[in-house]
């Protein structure tokens, strides 16, 4: 039994089956196993690229400690503001 790996127009590997024979197709190579799939493939070199995964999304729970840690700094902003603003009228009266 071979491995052979399909690659889109792209050269990414899409596809990865073991067989005898190699699946119908222009973009199919021969390979050691299933750890190219999802890489680029260059066929100019025959050398395989490792495509980085993209980053996951955030899940709730880390949204919201997100928009927690937002909150808690517009709080303090205002808490800033507003004792800036209690100054300025002290300041204002003892003028």
């Amino acid at each position: 039994m071979k491995y052979f790996a399909q690659y889109n127009n792209d050269c990414v590997i899409f596809a990865v089956s073991q067989s005898i024979e190699a699946p119908a197709g222009d973009k199919v190579i021969e390979v050691n196993g299933y750890e190219v799939l999802g890489s680029k493939f260059h066929p100019d070199t025959g050398d395989f690229e490792r495509i980085p995964a993209p980053n996951p999304r955030p899940s709730v729970e880390e949204k919201l400690q997100e928009e927690i840690e937002i909150l808690k700094q517009a709080d303090l902003d205002n808490k800033e503001t507003i004792a800036g603003l209690i100054q300025l009228v002290i300041s204002q009266q003892n003028v």
